[in-house]
């Protein structure tokens, strides 16, 4: 098995819901690399 190793920081971004809550999601574009290779 192959090892990749993705550096860099995890964000969170918070996305506007229609009844005025942000709605938190994992994003970052390190943290988007490292599940794309995952799959």
């Amino acid at each position: 098995m192959n090892r990749v190793w993705v550096l860099g920081d995890a964000v969170v971004d918070l996305l506007p819901e229609e009844n005025n809550h942000l709605q938190q999601c994992p994003g970052g574009a390190p943290a988007n690399v490292a599940v794309g290779v995952a799959r």
